[in-house]
């Protein structure tokens, strides 16, 4: 009998042991399993991040692309009345696309008034510090004395004074829009329509410093997704431009690398 007791309790300790081993095992391996459910989940987690983020920037080049075709749309309007794409001047080495005027004088224990002001300024100059208009890409497209009027209630009181500015009558001949002229905006200006963005410019010595500010210019100009205004190129005799974005990574490469745009030869 007591062998039998004996027999029992061994094969009772053997069984015990080995569901403990089991148990063991069971609760080593839910563990392994856990690490490996968490490492799957960060791994997840992080294509879904750059997935999302892929999604995220190349919704804006869409809608950079798409933003790009409507201005080459009222390109080709402008070309087909004037046979030729806006003859947009070089401020420095570039054509601008933002068209830049004056709205505001802040000239401080100054004796200067704004007509004063003016004269002062009356000079067909590339100095960025001294600059009062940019004739650039925009000032093609949108009304030319239309815009400035209704965006500087300054200058609309100073019309003479702007009329006979040498940064604006050199490209500027006439004292009103034509007529000419507004009809063909209005043929393009559907294209413009929710693509034109505000601009800001601060000039003066120290544009960067209140005290240094002499004058805020007000401006249209276009802008892509990155809040980074566009690019443009038109070279004599104009038939044939580039509009372009600098793309994601904000840096002009002419066109060409990471920028996105249209290359249009007649």
């Amino acid at each position: 009998m007591r062998h039998i007791k004996s027999a029992m309790g061994a094969v009772q300790s053997l069984c015990t042991g080995r569901t403990g081993r089991r148990m063991a095992r069971q609760r080593g391996f839910t563990l392994v399993e856990m690490l490996v459910v968490v490492l799957i989940m960060a791994l997840l987690i992080g294509l879904m991040v750059r997935t999302l983020g892929g999604a995220g920037t190349r919704a804006d080049v869409a809608a950079t692309q798409a933003k790009i075709e409507k201005v080459k749309a009222a390109l080709e309007e402008f070309f087909a009345e004037y046979g030729q794409y806006p003859p947009v001047p070089f401020y420095g080495d570039s054509q601008p696309v933002y068209f830049e005027y004056p709205v505001e004088y802040l000239g401080k224990n100054a004796i200067w008034s704004g007509t004063a002001y003016l004269e002062a300024y009356n000079q067909n100059t590339d100095d960025e510090a001294k600059r009062l208009f940019t004739l650039g890409l925009m000032a093609f497209l949108l009304p030319r004395y239309d815009t400035v009027y209704n965006g500087s209630g300054w200058f609309s009181i100073n019309k003479s004074k702007l009329y006979n500015h040498e940064q604006w009558k050199h490209l500027t001949p006439t004292e009103y829009d034509i007529q000419r002229d507004l009809d063909a905006y209005h043929r393009w200006k559907p294209f413009l329509d929710g693509v034109v963005s505000d601009g800001e410019y601060r000039r003066g010595p120290k544009p960067d410093k209140d005290e240094g500010t002499t004058h805020i210019n007000a401006g249209k100009t276009l802008k892509d997704s990155w809040d980074q205004e566009l690019h443009y190129e038109s070279l004599p005799p104009h038939q044939s431009y580039k509009l372009w974005s600098s793309g994601p990574n904000k840096k002009n490469e002419g066109g060409g690398g990471d920028d996105i745009g249209v290359l249009i030869n007649k």
